[in-house]
C-alpha cells in the first residue's frame, strides 16, 4: 500500500496526538527512539511527500477580512477567459475544477467586511457577461479542522475503519438527547486591533509556518522577543487558530475529494457529531448555526460506504448538495495579505477596477 512502516506511523501518530510543534526530544521520550533516528525519519517522510509542511490556521475575519466559498456553473466557451480573470483579481486566491450540482469551478474569495457585497457584485458582472450561468455563495464565518485518526491506518492495508460501527452510531442519533460532542459554533467575531507589521508577520507565517524567529527578524526589522510577543498576541486573539500537519498517505488517484454543503434545522449537534466519528481529516466550514460545509478526502473504496451512512442521516438534513473536486488547486498571482494597505490601514477593494477587467476580458 505504502512505503511506510510501523516506526514511521508511530512517529506520525504521536505528532497528531501531541501537536505539530512537538520537538524531536519529546518524540524520543514518548517513543523510545533516539532523537537522531526520529529526525532522519521525519526528513525522509517529508522528502517522500507523506508528511506535508507545517501550516498555520488563521482567522482573517478578526482582521476585517471576510471569505466566501463560491461554486460556479461555467459557460465552457468562456472558460479560458474566466481563468484569466481569476489570475487578475486578487480577491480570488484559490480555485479548483469542480463537478456536481454546479459544473465549473469552486473558488475561495475574500472581501473587506466594510464592503460585504463585493463578491456578489463581481459574480453578477460575470453572469451578465456570460462567463457563468449560475452560482452558489457560502459566507465562511468560522471553521474547524478535524485531524486524521491514524490508529485506523495500516501501512500494508491502508484505512481499516469498520464502517459498520459508524452506521450503528448513526442509527442512535434520533433518540440520543445528550451527544458527547465538544463543538461550539462561534459566530460573533469582532475585529481586533492590529497593524501592518502583524499583516507582514502573518503573510510570512502563512507561506511557511516553520519560519524561524531569526528569519522573521530580518524581514520585520524587529527583535526576536518582539516578534515572539506579537505571535503570542495573535494566538491569544485567535487570529492564529493553531497549526497543523497534513499527511498524504495515499496516491491521489486513490482518493475522492469533495465538498458537502448542508443545512440542518434540528438536532444540529447530533448530525455534526456523525462526521467527527470517522477517522479521516476534514474541514467543517461554518456560515451560521444551521449552515455548514464539510470538505473531505476519502479513499475511493470507502466513498460508497460513506454514502451508505449519509443515507441514514439524510432525514435530519433540510437540504444538501455535493461538489466533487478534480485536479490540483490553483492559486492567484497575488497573496491575499498583499491586499492590506499599511498607510491607509485598510484592505484595498477597488471593485470598479475588477468589474472593468471582467467586461474587457469578455470583449477580447
Amino acid at each position: 500500500m505504502t512505503e511506510l512502516d510501523d516506526k514511521d506511523l508511530a512517529i506520525m501518530r504521536t505528532i497528531e496526538d501531541y501537536g505539530p510543534k512537538i520537538s524531536t526530544e519529546i518524540l524520543s521520550e514518548k517513543l523510545g527512539y533516539p532523537s537522531r533516528t526520529i529526525r532522519y525519519r521525519i526528513n525522509k517522510l517529508k522528502e517522500k511527500g507523506y508528511l506535508k509542511p507545517l501550516k498555520m490556521k488563521t482567522h482573517e475575519r478578526k482582521l476585517g477580512l471576510g471569505e466566501n466559498l463560491i461554486v460556479l456553473d461555467v459557460n465552457q466557451k468562456m472558460q479560458s477567459r474566466l481563468l484569466n480573470i481569476f489570475k487578475k483579481i486578487p480577491y480570488i486566491y484559490h480555485y479548483h475544477s469542480t463537478y456536481g450540482k454546479y459544473n465549473g469551478y469552486l473558488i475561495r474569495s475574500v472581501f473587506s467586511l466594510n464592503q460585504p457585497n463585493i463578491n456578489l457584485d463581481l459574480l453578477d458582472a460575470m453572469k451578465r457577461k456570460g462567463y457563468i450561468s449560475d452560482y452558489y455563495i457560502f459566507n465562511l464565518v468560522n471553521y474547524r479542522i478535524k485531524g486524521k485518526d491514524l490508529t485506523f491506518f495500516n501501512p500494508e492495508r491502508g484505512w481499516i475503519y469498520k464502517w459498520e460501527e459508524w452506521y450503528d452510531y448513526l442509527k442512535t442519533i434520533k433518540n440520543n438527547k445528550e451527544v458527547e460532542f465538544n463543538f461550539e459554533i462561534e459566530l460573533d467575531e469582532d475585529v481586533v486591533d492590529f497593524d501592518y507589521k502583524d499583516v507582514i508577520l502573518l503573510k510570512n507565517m502563512w507561506q511557511d509556518a516553520s519560519i524561524t524567529l531569526k528569519e522573521l527578524k530580518e524581514i520585520l526589522n524587529l527583535s526576536e522577543p518582539q516578534i515572539s510577543i506579537r505571535i503570542q498576541k495573535l494566538e491569544e486573539k485567535d487570529i492564529i487558530k493553531g497549526y497543523y500537519l497534513d499527511y498524504s498517505l495515499l496516491k491521489t488517484e486513490e482518493s475522492v475529494y469533495f465538498y458537502c454543503f448542508l443545512e440542518v434545522e434540528e438536532a444540529v449537534k447530533n448530525v455534526l457529531s456523525c462526521f467527527f466519528k470517522i477517522p479521516y481529516q476534514f474541514v467543517i466550514y461554518i456560515e451560521s448555526s444551521n449552515k455548514f460545509c464539510i470538505s473531505l478526502v476519502l479513499e475511493a473504496k470507502d466513498f460508497n460506504k460513506f454514502l451508505k451512512g449519509f443515507d441514514l442521516i439524510r432525514p435530519f438534513i433540510n437540504s444538501y448538495f455535493f461538489q466533487f473536486i478534480y485536479g490540483k488547486a490553483k492559486r492567484g498571482d497575488q497573496d491575499l495579505y498583499d491586499l492590506y494597505n499599511g498607510m491607509k490601514r485598510t484592505w484595498e477593494t477597488p471593485l470598479n477596477d475588477y468589474i472593468s477587467i471582467i467586461e474587457k476580458e469578455a470583449e477580447m
